[in-house]
């Protein structure tokens, strides 16, 4: 999922990698990140020109670049919801 919207320059992507290995997860946050739990949920957080936000599971890597606040990137990320 893309958008960006050009009047305040604000963007956001999704992406999901589906049925990946958590050896493949962990070698993607090796830079310095800041670990946030909610809800039982491990999400690491890059901030930096693009904040990122990222987290595993149920065999899938989640993970969020945007413009938008850590906080408002959570309430994203805790309100996608994958069918199995």
């Amino acid at each position: 999922y893309e958008f960006y919207n050009q009047t305040d320059s604000k963007y956001i992507y999704i992406k999901i990698q589906l049925n990946e290995k958590y050896e493949n997860y962990t070698k993607i946050i090796n830079n310095s990140y800041s670990e946030i739990t909610k809800n039982s949920r491990s999400y690491y957080f890059i901030s930096g020109n693009k904040n990122r936000l990222l987290w595993y599971h149920n065999k899938n890597i989640f993970s969020i670049i945007s413009s938008l606040s850590e906080d408002e990137m959570i309430k994203i990320a805790e309100n996608i919801k994958i069918s199995q």
